[in-house]
C-alpha cells in the first residue's frame, strides 16, 4: 500500500527531484537554529534488537549548537551552524579537528558527481513512500530500505534535529564509516518538511545475499538536565585543551 495522504504530497515532490538529480540546493538545505531552544535526544543503536543497544549517543541542542557525546566511543562532536564549523574530538587521544561546513559540503558534492547512474540508483530512493504496519513508513529500492516511525514535534525541534542529522550523514559519508548518504538525506528532508523526527529508523540492506539491519531509536527530552549541562561544559573545556590536528591524522 502506497502512502498518498495530503500531508506528504509536497514531500513526494522532493523525492522526484532527488531521484532525477542529486541537487545540492535540495539535499544541503540548512536550518536556522533557534538560539534559545534547548532539548536533548538520546539515540540507541541496535545491530540485534534481542540484545541491549550496541551504543547510545546523547545529543544536546543548546546555544544554537548540536553537541554530540558518544561516551562509549570516546568521541564528541560540536556542530556550530553560526560559525559554519564542525569540531570533532577524540577523548582518548585528546585531539580535535575543525572542519568548515562549506568545505565538507563541497567535498561531498564532488564525490557524488563521480558516481555513475548505476551507483546513484543503488543508493537513492525510488521515490515511493510506503505505509507499513504498526505506524511505520518506508523509502528505498530493491537493495536497501529505511523503515521509520515519524514523531510529530514543534517545527523548530524538527528543523534543528534535521540539520544535525544532515551534517552527521555528511561527516559519516566523507570519513569512516563512509556510509552512502543519499537515501538518508532524502529521509531527513522528508521528515523536516513534515515537522517530524524519526522516533525509530531501521535500515535494511541486502549485500551479497546477506541481509544487514541496523536500528536507531530516539528518545526526545524537551529540556536539558543538570548532567546534560555538565557534559556541555566539559566538552567546551576540551575544545580549549585538546590539541588541534588534521582530518587525515584524526581518522588515522
Amino acid at each position: 500500500m502506497h502512502m498518498r495522504t495530503p500531508v506528504l504530497a509536497a514531500a513526494l515532490k522532493i523525492f522526484a527531484i532527488i531521484v532525477i538529480s542529486i541537487s545540492s540546493s535540495t539535499i544541503f538545505a540548512q536550518a536556522s537554529p533557534n538560539q534559545t531552544m534547548e532539548f536533548r535526544i538520546r539515540t540507541d543503536i541496535y545491530t540485534d534488537q534481542t540484545k541491549p543497544p550496541a551504543t547510545s549517543i546523547q545529543t544536546m541542542f543548546t546555544n544554537g549548537q548540536y553537541i554530540e557525546w558518544d561516551e562509549e566511543g570516546g568521541r564528541c562532536t560540536v556542530f556550530d551552524p553560526s560559525k559554519s564549523r564542525i569540531t570533532l574530538m577524540d577523548v582518548n587521544k585528546k585531539q580535535l579537528v575543525h572542519l568548515e561546513m562549506q568545505v565538507v559540503e563541497n567535498k561531498l558534492n564532488e564525490a557524488l558527481k563521480q558516481l555513475d547512474n548505476n551507483a546513484t540508483m543503488l543508493f537513492t530512493s525510488d521515490g515511493e513512500t510506503k505505509a507499513e504496519p504498526q505506524g511505520y513508513f518506508s523509502i528505498g529500492n530493491q537493495w536497501q530500505r529505511y523503515y521509520f516511525k515519524p514523531l510529530a514535534t514543534p517545527q523548530n525541534i524538527a528543523a534543528s534535529y534535521g540539520d544535525y542529522a544532515n551534517w552527521s550523514v555528511r561527516i559519516n559519508a566523507l570519513y569512516p564509516p563512509r556510509l552512502p548518504p543519499q537515501m538518508r538525506l532524502q529521509l531527513n528532508e522528508l521528515l523536516i518538511g513534515q515537522s517530524q523526527i524519526p522516533e525509530e529508523t531501521r535500515r535494511v540492506r541486502t549485500k551479497d545475499g546477506v541481509v544487514q539491519e541496523v536500528t536507531a531509536k530516539l528518545i526526545l527530552t524537551q529540556n536539558l538536565a543538570a548532567n546534560d549541562r555538565s557534559r556541555v561544559a566539559t566538552i567546551y573545556k576540551w575544545m580549549q585543551e585538546f590539541k588541534p590536528t588534521t582530518d587525515d591524522a584524526f581518522f588515522k
